[in-house]
């Protein structure tokens, strides 16, 4: 068994659920990018909206392609935000037992500072956490190191007793190279599996069923 004394989580798709299939497609049809080709829009410059290189308007813009009007770019962010507002209740569940059971728990999140702004009326069943750090605070995103190591120094715990849940491989890649513990967050019935290898309270995978 690893000894694991924190827990590190990315938000998206991990905390939260995938973005909604209509929320994706309301999103393409604003910014007239077909929707087989918007997912590669949206990532391709995500990366600047998250540590501020682009704001709001600049980012949506880039995304379709031409000039938008600020009414479509609220509604724009509007959906945004909301899309990823969709509690993943086993995984905050067991963050929360995590934190009742002594461990340290962390968010470690690229996020724009539009959604960032929106999390706590859009999400009140976000967990609490000892550090939460965003890379629009910083100006900094995963995969790089600094921000890493940023969570590390905050929680006071050496890379090896840390473990990373993210949904992205880049993400998981860059924190093994920094002596961590990580997993890619695919779902929570393999996340839950793999969790055989810590020395870590279990899943539970009927969370969703409760009101916590």
């Amino acid at each position: 068994m690893k000894d694991i004394k924190a827990v590190i989580f990315d938000y998206g798709q991990v905390l939260s659920c995938p973005q909604p299939l209509q929320a994706i497609k309301s999103m393409a049809d604003i910014c007239q990018v077909p929707i087989e080709r918007f997912h590669e829009r949206y990532y391709r410059y995500r990366r600047e909206y998250d540590t501020n290189l682009l704001d709001a308007k600049a980012y949506w813009e880039a995304v379709a392609g031409f000039p938008l009007s600020m009414p479509s770019v609220a509604e724009l962010v509007d959906i945004d935000n909301q899309s990823w507002a969709h509690e993943n209740r086993p995984i905050t569940a067991w963050a929360k037992l995590l934190r009742r059971r002594g461990f340290k728990t962390a968010i470690l999140s690229n996020m724009p500072k539009d959604m960032l702004e929106a999390l706590p009326l859009l999400c009140p069943w976000l967990p609490k956490v000892d550090v939460a750090i965003y890379s629009c605070e910083l100006g900094i995103a995963k995969p790089e190191v600094i921000i890493y190591q940023k969570v590390l120094e905050s929680l006071a715990v050496a890379p090896h007793t840390a473990l990373f849940l993210d949904d992205k491989k880049i993400n998981t890649d860059a924190a093994l190279l920094l002596g961590m513990q990580a997993i890619v967050f695919d779902s929570n019935s393999s996340v839950a599996a793999r969790l055989k290898e810590f020395d870590l309270p279990a899943i539970d995978l009927a969370a969703e069923d409760l009101l916590l």
